[in-house]
Order: C-alpha cells, then structure tokens, then sequence
C-alpha cells in the first residue's frame, strides 16, 4: 500500500493556488 493520503494532500493544495 502506497502513501496515497500524502499526494493527494499536495495535489489538493496545488490545485487550490
């Protein structure tokens, strides 16, 4: 299982700028 919750954060956040 990857850390799938940590590159949807940044993805989230750098669609948001």
């Amino acid at each position: 299982i990857k850390p799938r919750n940590i590159t949807r954060r940044k993805t989230d956040r750098e669609e948001k700028t």
